[in-house]
């Protein structure tokens, strides 16, 4: 029967104490501020011209791969007939 009570004891006290951390625990910070945001001089814009420029680059080149690629299908198709 003591040992009983004594593990049930035992229980309580390690509740008691896990609840007493964590009220413990609520009064620390988890982050600090190191620097305070600035507003920025001028709004970020998205740079429509090298957006344009890049798409146009990647598309010549997709499509010469593509001419290349049909081109290449023909000939296999020719050599296997």
């Amino acid at each position: 029967f003591a040992h009983l009570w004594l593990s049930s004891h035992n229980q309580q006290l390690r509740i008691q104490f896990e609840q007493q951390k964590l009220e413990a625990s609520k009064d620390e910070t988890l982050f600090r501020v190191i620097d305070p945001a600035l507003e920025p001089e001028h709004p970020s814009k998205p740079k429509k011209r090298l957006i344009v420029a890049l798409s146009a680059v990647v598309s010549l080149f997709f499509g010469i791969f593509l001419v290349f690629l049909i081109e290449f299908a023909r000939n296999f198709r020719e050599r296997v007939e």
